[in-house]
Formats: structure tokens, C-alpha cells, sequence
């Protein structure tokens, strides 16, 4: 069957930027056809769309029925936050091994615009936050999806520096798990990653092997206690 991957891709991005902004609640099971309708489009499309977000587990598709948003398990938290400290913590203690090569020069010069970019987003929102860094804006007063995307991009920038193409193959069919996660927490700890994201990047810098991995599972812990609230548990499995 032909599917118009235009058609395709705007679907994709209509689904994408409702359950980013939350739009979706977690309970409700939700009509591939009524999302045709809103979009003026097909039902084929929408369920090419559909298929590729129940691969990337954003959604669970409802046989018959509809889709729904991907409840998150204790078990998906935890796998992700050892497979991340794994790759991401030996490519940190990588880097700073290497801090004084011409490659790493490159990378920490990578990561520290970077890293200016998020400073920048949360610098022109800084009247949203306290001065204990809680977040007291709503949820559309600042672009989440551009936050996570420079957010992404420092991670995967670490990762990339060690050329495994395991590596990246495995950390990029982790992001979508990532972005997910985060919508429901990350505005509230902009101040806080960004901070995590300094000492990451100072540890490297000074070519300090140990503390750069210790750096990258202390930020790791931020969010991952966050996930494991919701089931009122916490890190004793680390």
C-alpha cells in the first residue's frame, strides 16, 4: 500500500508535539480516525505515524480500539539509567583521558557551546525560576522540545567521541525513551541540568577520569529518583 510520507510526517509531528505538550492524558484511549479528521488527512498516514511512535514507545497501540500514551515501568527507568551510565560514563572518563588531543579539544569546545545555548534558554526565562531553582511558569512559557534537543545533542556529542558505532546506534534508539521521559519533569530542573552539565563538562576538561564518570551518574540519579517517585520507590538498585 503507497503511504505519502508527507502526509506521514506531518501526522508523525501533530502526534509528537500533543503528547510532548502533554496534551494526551494518560488513561484515555485516543481514535486513530478522529486524529484523520483533525488533520484532513487519511486514516493510512496516521496509522504509519501511529506504528512508528508504538516502535519508538511513546504510545501502546490498542488492537480495535485506538492508542494510548506508553506507561512508563520501573523496569524501562531502570534499564535506561544503567545502559546511559554505562556508554555515557565510560565515553566522560574517555574524553578527559584524551582531554589533551586535539579530538577531545574539539569536543569540550563542542560541548561547552552547548551548553551556552541551554544557559541562554534558561537566562531569558530566569524570572520563571526561584532562587532555589523551582519553576513557577506554566507549561507553555518555555520551549521544552528546544531545551531537550540541545539536551540530546550534549549527551549524544559525548557519546559519538569514542567512534563506537554501538555506541551511537544504542544511545540513539534510547532518545526517543528519553524525550519521553522528560516532558513530564524537565522544566522544573533546567537550572539543576545545566548545572550537571558544567561539572560533566569541567571534569573532562581538566582531564579528570574518575570524577568525570561520577559527574555523568550524578546527573543521571536527578531525573531517574524523579521517574521512581511516581512509584514510590527509590535508587536501591544502584
Amino acid at each position: 500500500m503507497y503511504i505519502n510520507k508527507n502526509l506521514q510526517e506531518i501526522a508523525y509531528n501533530y502526534l509528537m508535539e500533543k503528547i510532548m505538550e502533554e496534551v494526551f492524558d494518560n488513561d484515555e484511549i485516543y481514535s486513530e480516525e478522529k486524529i484523520a479528521q483533525e488533520l484532513g488527512i487519511s486514516r493510512t498516514p496516521v496509522r504509519a505515524a501511529l506504528q512508528r511512535l508504538n516502535h519508538d514507545n511513546y504510545i501502546d497501540i490498542i488492537p480495535y480500539r485506538g492508542f494510548k500514551l506508553h506507561q512508563t515501568t520501573i523496569s524501562d527507568i531502570i534499564q535506561s539509567f544503567q545502559l546511559r551510565c554505562a556508554i555515557e560514563g565510560y565515553c566522560c572518563s574517555y574524553i578527559a583521558k584524551k582531554y589533551n588531543t586535539e579530538k577531545a579539544s574539539r569536543t569540550l569546545n563542542e560541548l561547552t557551546e552547548i551548553l551556552g545555548k541551554q544557559k541562554n534558554i534558561l537566562e531569558n526565562n530566569r524570572n520563571l525560576y526561584e532562587k532555589d531553582g523551582a519553576y513557577t511558569g506554566k507549561r507553555e512559557d518555555i520551549n521544552l522540545n528546544e531545551f531537550l534537543e540541545f539536551d540530546v545533542l550534549f549527551h549524544k556529542t559525548i557519546v559519538e567521541f569514542a567512534e563506537n558505532q554501538v555506541f551511537n546506534s544504542t544511545f540513539n534508539s534510547y532518545v526517543s525513551t528519553i524525550k519521553f521521559l522528560a516532558r513530564s519533569y524537565y522544566k522544573s530542573v533546567i537550572p539543576i541540568t545545566i548545572d550537571e552539565h558544567y561539572n560533566i563538562l569541567s571534569s573532562m576538561s581538566k582531564g579528570d577520569v574518575d570524577n568525570s564518570y561520577n559527574s555523568l551518574v550524578n546527573h543521571m540519579i536527578t531525573p531517574t529518583r524523579l521517574y521512581l517517585k511516581k512509584f514510590n520507590t527509590d535508587l536501591d538498585f544502584f
